[in-house]
């Protein structure tokens, strides 16, 4: 459980110059339901500043004499749970405006067409080409064009998903956020910024659930990654449904890596199975900046149980054709 003395020591001393009520309200709406009002949450930032009165600075001053052990890093994501029973299309790595118009219209068609309810944008929807680290040209396509194409593609295939819509934000998407960092600092902290409230605004995503860039979730008893949280090492493996189980040692699926792969483990006793799965990408397979690669088409449904069991099928797409 998060304390609210932590929340707002860590806040404090990472902002030392903002003011009480920029820093309430900053809190209040990170941490929904810590405090009750925004005036609660600013007399918690006035009293471990010590500016409720002599008694409190008193008070300080006496703790001040002791050691004090710094905080742990608050800032983590709660882990998201995806429970909602039913059949869930998993496609990812889009990376728009460099996506392949017939891949994406094969799996979204067959997804339909098996009766899936429930669609999860396993990250990487956006390429977010120009505000990458790598040397970009100048000509290539704006970032505010990638928003508007991938709107207009969202736009023509959430009418066919009548139950929960989830996009999570991939390593593609993260270069917004990375670029502001390191460009426009000020626009992050204590200001109202949030990567996944944006996206959410010019995407006209109102009734889906966002998943943060590096925000842990499952689906029922499944973990899902986009696969750049996963620990480093796990780069190009033999395979990355393996590569995935030696790092978790336990039930998942990843996208990322635009290989469609799947390894099974289970215990000595039999008694007891795990799988871990990667899904293939829905992008331009021959890039000019890879155009040698292990790439494929695909997409996976992931058929949700009440309870959190699940079955899965993992598929390729070659030529426009589901596998």
């Amino acid at each position: 459980m998060i304390r609210k003395a932590d929340i707002v020591k860590s806040y404090l001393r990472e902002h030392p110059d903002t003011g009480n009520r920029t820093i309430a309200e900053y809190l209040f709406k990170r941490y929904p339901g810590v405090w009750q009002t925004v005036n609660a949450a600013q007399c918690s930032v006035r009293y471990y500043r010590g500016a409720n009165g002599p008694k409190n600075r008193k008070h300080r001053q006496g703790l001040e004499q002791f050691p004090r052990i710094p905080a742990a890093d608050v800032t983590t994501s709660p882990l998201m749970k995806l429970t909602t029973p039913g059949k869930w299309l998993v496609v990812g790595d889009l990376h728009v405006p460099y996506h392949d118009a017939t891949a994406i219209e094969a799996a979204f068609r067959y997804g339909i067409e098996q009766g899936c309810e429930h669609l999860l944008v396993n990250g990487d929807a956006l390429d977010a080409y120009q505000v990458s680290r790598w040397v970009r040209n100048p000509n290539q396509r704006r970032l505010d064009d990638e928003i508007a194409l991938l709107k207009q593609l969202l736009a023509e295939v959430s009418p066919h998903f009548a139950g929960q819509k989830v996009y999570k934000i991939g390593n593609h998407e993260e270069r917004i956020e990375t670029y502001l960092f390191e460009n426009a600092p000020k626009m992050i902290g204590a200001s109202q910024w949030d990567l996944r409230k944006v996206l959410k605004e010019h995407l006209s995503l109102d009734d889906w659930t966002m998943i943060g860039s590096k925000q842990l979730f499952r689906l029922g008893k499944l973990h899902g990654y986009h696969g750049h949280e996963l620990p480093r090492g796990l780069t190009n493996p033999v395979s990355v449904g393996r590569g995935v189980w030696l790092r978790t040692k336990q039930s998942g699926f990843t996208n990322h890596w635009h290989s469609t792969s799947t390894h099974v483990e289970s215990s000595g006793s039999k008694d007891k199975t795990w799988v871990c799965f990667s899904v293939g990408c829905l992008c331009n397979l021959h890039p000019d900046y890879a155009p040698i690669n292990g790439w494929n088409h695909g997409f996976a449904i992931i058929d949700l149980e009440k309870g959190g069991s699940y079955s899965e099928s993992n598929h390729r797409i070659v030529n426009g054709e589901v596998w």
